[in-house]
């Protein structure tokens, strides 16, 4: 038995990869031609004075056409580049180091998947998918000098492969995804080597330039922020929502701003990620939400052997015997110039694709929704939603296995939901470890209802945060759930220093203003510097007449920390002494020896004096904001312009969550991760909104919105936001449809 695949076509495609300089025009546009000529006719782009794309048209398919247009005039390369990697044919452009990436996702079946969804797809939907595609193609057909580095013809499946995200550094339960089952093929489908994984065949080089696309955020690196006030708590008796996604600044998943307004009512502003027809957080007339990644599990590792010698494929099931299904795939490889075709043989089980284990152990990994689909389905409901009932009907898709939500509305409602798609499991099994396949009893039984998992709906408390924390300490004390009423895998989340800094922000204030609201967004104390300083103190303190002339060394940085008031400044370099004492110290707290923590604040204070001939050196000195190339691969120059910022990395306790890495010099370190997309609302009758970016709108470096926003989000401001048409016309900067650019 084999499954069916793409490559069926292999020798087509090659003979097109053969015609790269030909024209665009030759190839593009011919995915729905004359509906994408109405569509660029009937669709208004206006540009607002931060170039933010506020897109008007008279049906849902017109404005999700126009948002793919806007997203490839200000950053077609990464939309492209992200497609290339969801879609597999990463080794086209990278040679071996993309070899990985195409087999995880060949052994994850995410082509045929993906087209299965979208032939699935009721008319309505797929029109809108079909628009998408068209908008990019149409622009690349009115921008004949913009060549593509691969894709000519954007189709509408892809979209739904961008949400199967499954790369080689993905771990399910210890499983590395890299080490997938692979065999190589000759061409005519015998073997050239025995059964490896998919890492094992990338060269120790290639692997060293190879980059992770589309993979998960690390929550204690990055994570996300997500609050809501109730009416109660808030100054215009108003529902106040905080929106606050945590990601890279380059890369894949990068957050664009945008604004759709249909006549037939898909209304909504916030943000897609790039690549995507939907927005995935932000608010419509009546409502709004926002997501943070959560722990809930959604993925499985089952052991399974192959323990017959006479059927190698049979694996137990029970009392009974069962096939592994064996099948092959083509993948196009760039060696120097030249493609060159390359076949492999790939085995799953029932529960998917099989892995070897660290121990030689193998298992098959299952991966919640990922083969249903539904995100960009839920996504779009969530959007077209015109209150609680019908939001929470999009929400019962349970078809997001990484996220929660938090909610407020203009009726006053304010809801926290822990996770979405999480598969049902038997009591009595270790699901944080790969669980024995061949047990019947560790079969998911289906996935929880939303009415399930952990949530809370207008605390007594009158607020909510999450920031990938427990659900169980979301509120004030006795608002909260009980732990125990859940299973483990639902929530395993522990406590962290921005919940902690989140609880007692919104704990203290009864009344909150919009404007008050707005400062929190960009709160900068270190909850954990109230923590760690008097400690520091206290052992620089006893060894004060024991190591006289060390205790002199560190003078300095003492008297800045005691003084210090635990907020981050740019101005302060109290943040930028606590900053890496702290970053030190938690990688050294297996440290057992006396004086621990002068210890770490001892090579702090020497690494400052050789890089800065200081130890006080301001924080806004070393930690600046700088934009480099889209990819996040041009490295960042320390002589090239850049601004202080006095964000910080979010396991500091801070709200202002900017986290760097170091320019060539290592004296200063450059954002690469953080606030992304920051959006705050007031759900008055109207909505009111405010919004911000790291950088600004365009990827391009001539555009004037390269880097307009960043002098704003780095001292803590919001733009206006403008989401009501009247609002939109007066502030439009400028005004086409796609059909009219030249």
């Amino acid at each position: 038995m084999q499954v069916p695949r793409r490559h069926a076509f292999a020798a087509l495609l090659l003979a097109l990869s053969t015609a790269a300089c030909a024209p665009v025009q030759s190839v593009v546009g011919r995915v729905f031609p004359g509906r994408a000529e109405r569509w660029a006719r009937s669709v208004t782009i206006h540009r607002d004075a931060w170039g933010v794309p506020h897109v008007l048209g008279p049906t849902d398919a017109s404005v999700v056409f126009g948002l793919a247009y806007a997203q490839a005039e200000d950053n077609f390369w990464q939309v492209e580049e992200d497609f290339i990697r969801s879609i597999g044919r990463a080794s086209e452009l990278d040679g071996e180091a993309g070899l990985a990436d195409d087999l995880v996702r060949a052994a994850f079946d995410v082509e045929r998947l993906s087209r299965a969804e979208y032939q699935r797809e009721p008319d309505e939907r797929r029109e809108l998918w079909n628009a998408f595609a068209a908008g990019l193609n149409y622009y690349l057909r009115k921008h004949p000098a913009v060549q593509p580095r691969l894709i000519r013809r954007f189709e509408p499946w892809f979209v739904f492969a961008r949400f199967r995200s499954a790369t080689p550094n993905t771990r399910v339960d210890g499983a590395r995804l890299g080490d997938v089952l692979v065999q190589p093929l000759e061409e005519a489908g015998s073997p050239t080597g025995e059964w490896t994984t998919a890492l094992a065949l990338v060269s120790a080089t290639a692997r060293d330039t190879m980059r992770d696309h589309g993979g998960r955020d690390d929550s204690e690196l990055e994570g996300s922020n997500a609050w809501a006030v109730a009416p109660s708590r808030s100054a215009s008796g108003h529902a106040l929502l905080f929106q606050n996604p945590h990601v890279g600044f380059f890369g894949a998943g990068q957050r664009y701003e945008a604004h759709l307004h249909s006549d037939e009512g898909y209304r909504v502003s916030g943000f897609a990620i790039l690549g995507t027809p939907v927005i995935r957080s932000g608010h419509n007339e009546h409502l709004g939400w926002t997501h943070t990644n959560t722990a809930a599990d959604a993925a499985d590792a089952f052991l399974v052997e192959f323990s017959r010698t006479d059927d190698p494929l049979a694996y137990r099931q029970g009392q009974e015997w069962r096939a592994a299904v064996e099948w092959e795939d083509t993948l196009r490889v760039r060696v120097d110039t030249t493609l060159v075709a390359r076949r492999f043989r790939f085995k799953r089980t029932h529960h998917g694709p099989v892995v070897r284990l660290e121990d030689g152990k193998f298992a098959a990994v299952r991966i919640a929704r990922f083969e249903d689909g539904g995100s960009i389905q839920q996504w779009l409901a969530m959007g077209r939603a015109v209150g609680l009932e019908t939001f929470r009907s999009a929400l019962a898709q349970t078809a997001f296995p990484i996220s929660n939500t938090m909610y407020a509305d203009t009726a006053g409602n304010i809801l926290f939901v822990q996770g979405n798609a999480v598969p049902k499991r038997a009591h009595g099994f270790d699901w944080t470890h790969p669980v024995d396949g061949s047990n019947p009893e560790t079969e998911w039984q289906g996935y929880h209802a939303l009415e399930d998992l952990p949530q809370l709906l207008n605390p007594e408390s009158g607020w909510l945060q999450n920031t990938n924390s427990t659900p169980f300490l979301a509120t004030a004390d006795g608002s909260n759930l009980e732990r125990a009423e859940f299973p483990a895998y639902v929530a395993p989340e522990n406590d962290n220093a921005r919940a902690r800094v989140s609880r007692e922000i919104l704990g203290a204030n009864d009344r909150w203003t919009f404007e008050q609201w707005a400062q929190a967004a960009f709160d900068r104390r270190m909850i954990e510097a109230a923590d760690h300083i008097p400690a520091i103190i206290d052992e620089w303190e006893r060894i004060g007449g024991l190591e006289p002339d060390r205790a002199v060394q560190l003078d300095a940085a003492i008297e800045a920390l005691r003084s210090w008031d635990g907020i981050s400044t740019e101005e302060s370099p109290a943040t930028t002494l606590f900053v890496l004492w702290f970053e030190q110290f938690r990688r050294a707290q297996a440290d057992t020896g006396d004086y621990p923590r002068l210890r770490v604040l001892d090579g702090v204070v020497a690494d400052l004096r050789a890089k800065w001939d200081t130890v006080l050196v301001p924080w806004g000195e070393l930690n600046r904001l700088q934009r480099v190339h889209t990819s996040g691969t041009e490295p960042f120059l320390d002589d090239a312009p850049s601004i202080p910022v006095a964000g910080a990395p979010a396991w500091t306790g801070i709200v202002f969550n900017v986290t760097g890495r170091p320019g060539p010099s290592g004296r200063r370190r450059y954002g690469s991760s953080g606030h992304t997309w920051v959006g705050i609302v007031e759900f008055a009758p109207r909505p009111i909104t405010r919004t911000i970016v790291t950088f600004g709108q365009s990827a391009d470096p001539d555009s004037p919105h390269w880097f307009d926003q960043a002098p704003l989000y780095a001292t803590g401001r919001f733009k206006e936001a403008w989401f009501w048409p009247e609002e939109v016309l007066a502030n439009a900067r400028r005004s086409y449809r796609p059909a009219d650019r030249e």
